[in-house]
């Protein structure tokens, strides 16, 4: 991650600190514990992360819409180190086409940059295993699941607080050129690849039919084979195969998770040299 994300999430921990952190209740009371809710959350927001936590830990089967193509049956398989919500060691499959001005192409006409990697029964008697890197592919990685531990508070930031932390041109001469990205409706983009989704909304909807071949309201259309529409009988479930309250309570779920605590039992010069090599990367 360049330097310039780097600063993005310490203002939520430092520079915008007391004020953000105990609107949310994380430094005003006892720390909460990897995959703990934020503190200080009423009653009614409370159970809204209880029941987006039951539909995060939800392992969906081919009969109720999982796939036909798919990476996991549910978003904890991926996000479960060292608590639900974390991270893992799966790695995805993630595709792109560059340019030579250092702009690239998603390949949304390709099937996306997404490969999805397993494919259901019912799909796999067509002869597909799982969807293939794009013709016009020129680069490909793996991506490893990031920790969601404490999303809502870089939603939290305000805008105007990001925007006056990018340096495009290095004007403090650090040698660093921090930019902003922005969602192609031109809202500022904070969460997902390169920073590109503008709100958890947004990073959330997009991972059930990208992950989970889920359709939902928010996009009732299955994810093809790269770009090919997958043969309707390896999908049965009509859709939506998920309904709109239970892809909002997994975003509340994801909102409301509480940033793990610094490690209190690490010597303090163990945590100073810890600071200054962040500071140095």
């Amino acid at each position: 991650m360049r330097r310039s994300g780097l600063r993005l999430v310490k203002i939520s921990g430092w520079i915008a600190g007391v004020g953000a952190w105990c609107v949310l209740g994380i430094a005003c009371g006892g720390a909460p514990r990897p995959g703990d809710p934020l503190q200080r959350l009423t009653e009614e927001e409370r159970q809204r992360f209880e029941d987006g936590r039951k539909v995060f830990e939800r392992r969906f089967a081919a009969s109720e819409g999982l796939g036909p193509l798919f990476n996991a049956e549910g978003c904890a398989v991926c996000h479960a180190e060292p608590a639900v919500g974390g991270s893992s060691a799966i790695a995805e499959v993630h595709a792109t086409r560059f340019f030579e001005s250092g702009d690239c192409d998603p390949l949304f006409q390709e099937g996306g940059p997404v490969i999805q990697q397993r494919a259901t029964e019912a799909l796999r008697e067509f002869g597909i295993e799982k969807e293939a890197i794009p013709p016009s592919a020129t680069g490909q990685g793996l991506r490893s699941s990031p920790p969601l531990f404490g999303l809502g508070l870089v939603e939290a930031i305000p805008e105007a607080t990001i925007v006056a932390n990018a340096d495009p041109d290095d004007a403090d001469g650090d040698g660093i050129s921090g930019k902003i990205n922005r969602f192609i409706d031109g809202r500022l983009g904070r969460f997902g690849r390169k920073a590109f989704l503008a709100t958890l909304a947004d990073f959330n909807a997009g991972a059930f039919p990208l992950e989970q071949g889920l359709t939902t309201p928010l996009q009732p259309v299955e994810e093809t084979v790269n770009g090919t529409p997958v043969p309707p009988e390896s999908d049965p479930v009509p859709e939506p195969e998920v309904p709109l309250h239970d892809v909002e309570a997994v975003i509340d779920f994801v909102r409301f998770l509480a940033a793990p605590p610094r490690d209190k039992s690490s010597r303090q010069d163990v945590l100073r040299r810890g600071a200054r090599l962040f500071e140095s990367i």
